[in-house]
């Protein structure tokens, strides 16, 4: 596997993980205030 082959797999498992962590959180809800930005799916998303 290239390494831009590589590196493309691990930014789209990334964001993926970011994403579904804001959705997880509730980024859809109308509830502003409970709304959690920052999840641990984006975490280890990021590491």
């Amino acid at each position: 596997m290239s390494p831009g082959k590589m590196y493309a797999k691990i930014l789209r498992r990334v964001i993926f993980l970011v994403v579904l962590g804001w959705v997880y959180g509730g980024i859809f809800r109308l509830d502003s205030e409970h709304t959690r930005y920052v999840s641990v799916l984006g975490r280890i998303g990021v590491t």
